[in-house]
């Protein structure tokens, strides 16, 4: 058990958390979080927090950043190879969202030419962060990619709202990689 005191209020922790690992650090899992450099151990770091009650954190290990959450109301995005994990005390965040791929060989244009924001990317998991940030691409639950940057004026990241199954099935051939999000 782990024992967590906040403005004079103290709260045990359940000690069978739920825990998932090769999750996306950039994911923010309530909207009450502290970021923590270099710390040696987050769950000591998660009991301590003083703004708010913990109740999970991501963390890859000592001597990594520390991510500390409140009440966590969202769910974790999974980053192949990733050495991050969630650790959620009160298993509140559910079934984590995948990427999977839906789509190979297409031209990212022809899924929704009015319905797409081009970027450059360095990969596909920096291209799927330009899509989680949704600033580029309000409500962006699908991106594809190509390694060829010399695509589309350089464009080889386009970001979309959510694609249905016509939509996708209909794409012309091309040289992207389309993935969208199964928490759509």
């Amino acid at each position: 058990m782990t024992t967590t005191s906040t403005a004079g209020a103290t709260v045990t922790l359940p000690a069978n958390p739920c825990t998932t690992s090769s999750v996306d650090p950039m994911t923010h899992m309530s909207l009450n979080y502290m970021i923590y450099p270099n710390i040696a151990n987050c769950d000591a770091k998660c009991a301590n927090e003083t703004k708010f009650v913990c109740q999970g954190f991501t963390w890859a290990g000592p001597g990594t950043s520390c991510v500390v959450f409140g009440k966590i109301d969202k769910q974790a995005v999974m980053l192949s190879g990733s050495k991050w994990f969630l650790v959620d005390f009160y298993c509140n965040s559910g079934q984590p969202c995948r990427w999977p791929m839906k789509a190979s060989q297409i031209d990212a244009i022809s899924l929704s030419p009015t319905n797409a924001k081009g970027v450059q990317a360095q990969s596909a998991a920096h291209c799927q962060t330009f899509c989680l940030l949704a600033v580029l691409q309000p409500g962006c639950k699908a991106y594809a990619f190509s390694a060829d940057r010399s695509l589309a004026g350089g464009n080889n990241c386009y970001l979309f709202s959510p694609l249905n199954s016509t939509q996708i099935s209909s794409a012309s051939t091309g040289k992207y990689d389309l993935y969208q999000s199964d928490c759509v």
